[in-house]
């Protein structure tokens, strides 16, 4: 039951995060995010794919307040997490692929943003998907 709980509680901080988020108040957003992943972290393994909508919503507070550096971290350990879960083609694969290399344009690491959408177009191919 304390898990049911705990889980309940990442998604309430969750919910908060984004609407503070969403109100453009990123600042405020990033205690109740990082309070959702430290208990989520708490209940989950670390390549459990249900860290993985904690630790995206981190990263893109993150990069709406121009910490790209951290943003860049917590997009990468979010993709690394649903590619191995949920494979090249899946949608939340998709969205965070989007956001890593947004982020690592806006970081000029064009080659590290190359490399990435060229794993995910040949893992796609591997995969029969295209």
């Amino acid at each position: 039951h304390i898990y049911k709980a705990v889980e309940m509680l990442v998604v309430a901080l969750g919910c908060k995060a984004y609407v503070l988020l969403v109100d453009d108040k990123a600042d405020e957003a990033e205690p109740h995010a990082s309070r959702a992943l430290m208990f989520a972290e708490q209940i989950f393994p670390p390549d459990d794919v249900r860290l993985f909508k904690s630790i995206r919503q981190l990263a893109n507070i993150k990069s709406g307040q121009d910490k790209l550096v951290d943003a860049q971290k917590y997009f990468k350990r979010a993709f690394d997490i649903v590619f191995q879960g949920h494979g090249p083609a899946h949608q939340e694969t998709s969205q965070v692929t989007d956001e890593l290399v947004n982020v690592l344009i806006r970081l000029n690491k064009f080659e590290e943003a190359e490399k990435l959408v060229r794993k995910c177009h040949e893992a796609a191919l591997k995969s029969g998907l295209d």
